[in-house]
């Protein structure tokens, strides 16, 4: 019975081995990794919870290390200060963060509902960490998506034209393999740089011996730079970019 919250594009930043995030238009500390025991800082609140603070404190309670893939990391045990609406309800890994939320919890009952619906965090990768797994699932998935040079066997030429577009384009799918690929069996997907899923509408305009063509129409498309990801249902998959002028 839970419901989802849609968020928006967060800004984080890190400096002198401290964290901060943009809220209210300014730059808030998120996490300090100086902090000693007995330390505080403000936190900021998540703008859609009116009923609570716009603020918080968070005071450090204790400080250890922890060791993950050869690294020693700092870790911070916090709870709120002076009766504080938001807090982190458990540890804060340097590097990694909070390992239920990135973001402070509202700690008490204000007009949301309880903090135990968050999180928890299951996997932490970057480019020179590899990956850290919390044990909250069996194991860290991730969706691989298929490109030619992946899938050497498949045989396929997409044309997307016109590329930049307007108002419509047509995604030309030119391999007979997909002669009968229905409307319902085609999945197209837009991202936008960000990563954010932006809804669209498509459909089968037209089918030969050839060649299948898609027509995508804009939507909540603005200028710029997106990438689709096109599905048949028999795991053949397909990656590209858009540019829509």
């Amino acid at each position: 019975g839970m419901d989802t919250i849609p968020t928006w594009y967060e800004y984080v930043y890190t400096d002198s081995n401290r964290v901060y995030n943009y809220e209210f238009g300014n730059f808030y500390m998120l996490y300090d990794f100086n902090a000693q025991v007995g330390d505080w800082w403000e936190v900021a609140a998540r703008e859609y919870y009116y009923a609570c603070d716009s603020t918080g404190k968070v005071q450090v309670d204790s400080v250890s290390t922890t060791v993950i893939n050869g690294d020693t990391l700092k870790v911070l045990y916090t709870s709120q200060k002076d009766s504080s609406h938001w807090s982190f309800v458990v540890r804060i890994i340097e590097r990694i963060g909070c390992t239920s939320y990135l973001f402070p919890h509202p700690y008490t009952y204000c007009g949301v509902t309880f903090h135990d619906e968050y999180g928890p965090l299951r996997c932490y990768q970057d480019s020179a960490f590899n990956v850290y797994e919390t044990g909250a699932a069996d194991s860290c998935n991730h969706i691989d998506v298929l490109s030619i040079e992946d899938n050497p066997g498949v045989a396929m030429n997409i044309s997307v034209f016109p590329n930049p577009f307007g108002v419509s384009t047509t995604i030309v799918i030119k391999n007979s393999q997909f002669y009968h690929v229905g409307e319902k069996d085609l999945s197209l997907v837009v991202y936008d740089i960000l990563g954010k899923q932006i809804p669209t509408d498509f459909s089968v305009r037209q089918k030969t011996d050839q060649q299948v063509e898609i027509e995508l129409w804009r939507g909540e498309m603005r200028s710029g730079m997106y990438f689709y990801i096109l599905s048949t249902g028999e795991n053949i998959v397909y990656n590209g970019k858009l540019i829509v002028d």
